[in-house]
């Protein structure tokens, strides 16, 4: 990262903005290409070595696993009687029946919600990790898919975007759902969780 910022024309047009003002170009040239100089003496591997661990074992307390009651009550958080409220469902139904990620999700279109994987019902993630593409089955979470479609229906939605965002007023907005929204909204549902008020993400 700090190597992309040294090649960053607008890392060096912030560089240049905080050179004297009455330096001239060549003097404010030099100013500049002496930050840069020390920056990238600073983050050079032999200054400031990284080391890296991999962890071979996960505590449970990293992962947060719902049981059949807590996922009911997560469901039911948005209701159903708005848009909004259907939209949310069944992104929250999708990614606890299957596991994606929220990019995966947003990337979503109607014709991936329903192919087959050796004979079953799956859904295709087109760029999952690492850029691969994969199905992954429903098995006997094929449900999910009753709140995705009644999402689909109350929105009017044939083809495209799986899920998009909503104006202020409850009108669909034209584009696909961001992740930064998708992580914004999981933040409304809270369920209690070992006594405690805890957002799902």
């Amino acid at each position: 990262r700090y190597q992309q910022l040294l090649r960053d024309n607008d890392v060096r047009s912030m560089l240049y903005s905080l050179a004297p003002s009455s330096a001239s170009a060549a003097d404010k040239a030099a100013f500049v290409n002496e930050l840069l100089a020390r920056l990238q003496n600073a983050v050079h591997h032999t200054t400031a070595p990284v080391k890296l661990v991999q962890r071979q074992d996960e505590a449970d307390s990293e992962h947060l696993r719902l049981n059949v009651s807590q996922l009911t009550s997560l469901l039911q958080a948005p209701g159903i009687d708005t848009l909004a409220g259907l939209r949310d469902t069944a992104i929250l139904a999708l990614m606890a029946c299957t596991g994606i990620r929220e990019a995966e999700l947003v990337a979503l279109d109607v014709d991936d919600l329903r192919q087959q994987y050796d004979g079953a019902l799956a859904v295709r993630v087109r760029d999952g990790k690492g850029g691969k593409q994969r199905l992954v089955p429903y098995g006997a979470f094929d449900w999910c898919l009753a709140y995705v479609d009644a999402w689909l229906a109350a929105a009017g939605i044939q083809s495209g975007a799986v899920f998009r965002g909503l104006f202020r007023g409850g009108k669909l907005r034209p584009g696909r759902i961001t992740t930064r929204a998708i992580n914004k909204l999981m933040l409304n549902y809270c369920i209690s969780i070992d006594g405690q008020q805890r957002a799902v993400k």
